[in-house]
């Protein structure tokens, strides 16, 4: 199994704010190229939403895709935006992380299952 997570990230601004979340966004590349190991890799860049989501206001809305080596790198992803809220009030994200169901989840999956199903047929004719 491999050790990075992916994270899908929501990004939410006004557009007043738009044009200052750009600018910020253009530091934290260049610290990314300075330092690549400090923040998470893009599995898919940046996407405009075509569509609406619950829960998010009028914003113009963004979605990534992060592959997070270590908690760190998204702590460090995280900080850097908190620390821009300052001057871009509206600027939000949310991240949910993604897990891929392979194989030994499925196997673990169905094993418990099964043993779920023991018990109830236990219980049903021990009585």
């Amino acid at each position: 199994m491999r050790d990075e997570l992916k994270y899908l990230c929501f990004t939410e601004c006004s557009p007043e704010d738009w044009n200052t979340a750009l600018e910020r966004d253009k530091i934290l590349q260049a610290e990314r190229a300075m330092y690549p190991e400090k923040y998470p890799k893009y599995a898919i860049t940046s996407c405009v939403l075509s569509t609406e989501l619950p829960k998010l206001t009028e914003g113009l809305r963004a979605v990534d895709v992060y592959e997070v080596d270590s908690p760190e790198q998204l702590a460090n992803h995280m900080a850097f935006w908190d620390a821009q809220k300052l001057d871009v009030k509206s600027f939000r994200k949310w991240y949910i992380p993604l897990v891929d169901f392979v194989e030994p989840y499925t196997t673990e999956f169905h094993r418990q299952r099964e043993l779920q199903e023991k018990r109830k047929e236990q219980s049903r004719t021990s009585r």
